[in-house]
């Protein structure tokens, strides 16, 4: 099979088929799940279901899946202004409004390290809000619930020296970019530690707040391994849309948390 010639084709599903055709031949080691692994945005069951025209092939997602179909510079910017015209968008950006719109990101990849103490997230982001900012020891009174005084200053100071934040030419502490993402699919003890604090403190919000001031919604499904993997994407999905409000939300009045959790019930034994 001859390397597929991306401007021959007129359906981008083809092209991906016979790209992820040609590699699976020529390369011993591919595998979608193997390359996926390194993929944020790209599973072995997304891809599936977009070769089987269940899932819509998205301009934000071009990046990774250029990764995953192994394609040159030339060939990943034809791609990406193919998704976009095909969806209805305009084309991609040039390479010029790239280098512009990754100074003012304000999204990044950040290690598990930022979670040596669960508490850190919490920390990092109070300092978008409105009082913190006019004055920082508010964040005190803002976080009592989370942790004490002594911990939330030593959370300050690790987070100073770490660079998540940073202080201004007034001297005041302010985040350097508001929103750090770490990668949920790393079985990580420090992950495991913050997922556990956050479903503490919603624990205790259930009593501490009426329901005008939460919202709580819970599904019991039924499930098996295919329609788990899908419900997966699904969720991926949603965290992106809420990662991209975040990154239009600067600062606010109080520090809200948002949990996806979908676990076995009971019976399950890994």
């Amino acid at each position: 099979m001859e390397r597929p010639t991306i401007s021959t084709y007129h359906d981008v599903v083809a092209f991906m088929q016979d790209m992820l055709r040609f590699r699976k031949q020529h390369e011993k080691h591919f595998s979608i799940l193997r390359i996926s692994k390194d993929l944020r945005r790209v599973s072995p069951t997304l891809v599936s279901l977009m070769l089987k025209r269940q899932r819509k092939i998205t301009v934000d997602r071009a990046d990774e899946l250029c990764k995953m179909l192994g394609l040159s510079p030339h060939e990943k910017q034809y791609f990406k202004d193919w998704i976009a015209r095909t969806n209805g968008d305009q084309a991609s950006e040039s390479p010029s409004a790239k280098i512009a719109h990754s100074n003012v990101s304000r999204r990044k990849t950040a290690s598990s390290h930022i979670l040596t103490d669960w508490i850190n997230a919490y920390v990092k982001d109070a300092f978008q809000l409105k009082r913190i900012k006019q004055n920082p020891k508010e964040i005190y009174a803002a976080l009592a619930g989370v942790g004490s005084q002594k911990r939330i200053d030593k959370s300050i100071n690790f987070l100073l020296r770490a660079g998540y934040l940073k202080r201004d030419l007034e001297g005041k502490i302010v985040e350097d970019t508001p929103l750090h993402v770490v990668d949920q699919r790393i079985p990580d003890t420090k992950v495991r530690q913050f997922h556990k604090g956050v479903l503490k403190t919603a624990l205790e919000a259930i009593d501490q707040y009426s329901s005008n001031r939460r919202y709580a919604n819970a599904l019991i499904l039924p499930l098996d391994q295919r329609s788990y993997a899908e419900l997966i994407v699904l969720i991926e999905e949603m965290a992106e849309m809420l990662q991209k409000f975040a990154e239009k939300h600067k600062e606010g009045d109080g520090l809200y948390q948002v949990i996806i959790n979908l676990a076995p019930t009971g019976g399950f034994h890994d």
